[in-house]
């Protein structure tokens, strides 16, 4: 009897918010959408309020979240490089309505002209990916990553 493997990738999906839209500077957003993507569908979503940390605090919250991949639109360069070492991969510099950049992230076109912040283009500061330009921990769909 042949036996199929099944293996169903859920990714934790965080994204600052700002009314419906992601937010504009990561380290001011007090509003974090989580978005749990199972096998390019989005299968739950909640709202939790970010606790008003320092940056360095924020971060160890995101990790506590279980956070495997964070959009956000512009950040510090401290914030960004203590994202790079934590395994959770970064795609800054986006914009746009929230349910629209889920969809595109689900879809693996998040890194599109359409959702990058104004005067940002890919390859500046980390093409879109984050400097790490990896996949995440578990494998992110970053560019044409399916």
């Amino acid at each position: 009897m042949d036996y199929a493997i099944i293996l169903v990738m859920k990714i934790k999906v965080a994204i600052p918010l700002w009314k419906n839209r992601i937010s504009p500077v990561l380290e001011t957003a007090s509003i974090l959408l989580i978005s749990e993507i199972e096998d390019n569908v989005e299968s739950a979503r909640h709202i939790v309020s970010i606790p008003s940390l320092n940056y360095q605090n924020r971060i160890k919250y995101f990790q506590s979240e279980d956070i495997d991949v964070l959009i956000c639109g512009a950040l510090s360069n401290e914030t960004e490089m203590l994202l790079s070492v934590t395994g959770i991969e970064l795609i800054p510099w986006i914009g746009g309505e929230v349910d629209d950049v889920i969809l595109a992230y689900s879809q693996g076109e998040i890194i599109s002209n359409k959702f990058f912040l104004p005067g940002c283009k890919r390859g500046r500061r980390g093409g879109g990916r984050g400097r790490r330009g990896g996949r995440g921990r578990r494998g992110g769909r970053g560019i044409n990553n399916n």
